[in-house]
């Protein structure tokens, strides 16, 4: 066989067993949770998707829905929160070249993202307790409570900025510089370029905020000292916002460490519930980052 053959047979074997090894140890995760929650869900299907978690040591399975809505409502309370401020700051630090500030945001918020999520849920809870010290000074109520659906979205925005900022950030950055002067030269404003511009990059856009979200959707730390956690469904009234609020990560976290056999299983159908829900997220965002529109 030809030497030149050879290495290339050799070389090709070798990505694709480089390749098998850094793919194996999500495979086995994945299938290790539909193994085992699929199981557990479909002893108590559909009860396991809306009923409240069972009594410990029983022998019922009960269900997680008090924690699907609490997940719900704090990634969508999250997002509602850090998406404008990410995508503005974006825009700015691109947009306003001269300016000081926005190299000095960019390093800012791209060394946020090697924080550990638990410092911040730490300082939100730190920030809450000194703002409530000095309201509770002057005789007033602070409109934030330290354990609260609101502080926990306060955390996971935190946690979310980065994200989406860095990959909108590098998106806007990456548009030619042909098609940005042909823009200006039309003579329009810096909002309505901004625009423009988003549209250009939208399959970026939509990245950004299937990262930012999936990565609020999965976190744990940051909520052990703001949302707090609650088996209860959530009241439907504005006063939600200011009691506590579960969610699948904490519910996975509290079950698993149990002890209570019932509990630990019915963590595993929790994990494959989240484990679902971050998937379809990010085949919802690759088929519209697609989609022209």
């Amino acid at each position: 066989m030809d030497t030149r053959k050879l290495r290339s047979s050799l070389g090709m074997i070798l990505m694709v067993s480089f390749f098998i090894a850094s793919i194996a140890p999500a495979l086995h995760l994945i299938a290790t949770i539909s193994i085992n929650g699929l199981s557990v869900i479909a002893s108590n299907f559909p009860g396991f998707l809306y009923e409240e978690r069972a009594l410990p040591g029983s022998e019922e399975i009960g269900g997680v829905g008090p924690y699907i809505v609490g997940t719900l409502v704090l990634v969508a309370l999250a997002s509602l929160i850090a998406i404008p401020i990410s995508i503005f700051a974006a825009i700015y630090t691109t947009q306003s070249v001269r300016s000081r500030l926005g190299p000095i945001t960019s390093t800012l918020v791209r060394a946020m993202i090697e924080f550990p999520t638990i410092i911040v849920g730490l300082s939100v809870y730190g920030s809450l307790k000194i703002l409530d010290e000095i309201l509770g000074s002057l005789g007033l109520q602070s409109p934030i409570p330290r354990f609260s659906a609101l502080s926990g979205a306060i955390a996971l925005a935190i946690v979310m900025i980065p994200f989406i900022y860095t990959q909108v950030e590098d998106g806007l950055r990456s548009v030619p510089p042909h098609l940005r002067e042909a823009i200006y030269s039309l003579g329009t404003s810096r909002i309505k370029a901004s625009v423009i511009m988003m549209r250009y990059i939208k399959a970026t856009v939509i990245t950004a905020l299937a990262l930012g979200i999936g990565k609020a959707m999965g976190e744990t730390a940051p909520l052990l000292f703001t949302a707090f956690g609650s088996d209860l469904y959530p009241p439907l009234d504005p006063g939600m916002l200011s009691k506590p609020i579960g969610s699948l990560t904490l519910a996975i976290y509290n079950m698993a460490l149990s002890g209570y056999d019932n509990w630990v299983r019915a963590s595993w159908g929790a994990a494959f519930i989240l484990l679902s829900m971050s998937i379809a997220l990010f085949m919802v965002a690759r088929i519209l980052s697609r989609w022209r529109w």
